[in-house]
């Protein structure tokens, strides 16, 4: 009986850690997202003030 609980634990808690880290990468996907949109931002100021 306690083996049953152990495992079931064990694969509970493996499970939690999976999400936990899917859930870190997509949030740092995002920070690069937006990351990358304010680089494109800044190059696109920077050609404005060389056209001028």
């Amino acid at each position: 009986m306690e083996n049953t609980i152990v495992s079931t634990l064990g694969v509970v808690i493996f499970f939690i850690i999976i999400l936990e880290v899917l859930r870190y990468f997509r949030k740092s996907k995002s920070f690069m997202g937006e990351f990358d949109d304010l680089k494109r931002k800044v190059e696109f100021l920077e050609d404005k003030i060389n056209e001028d």
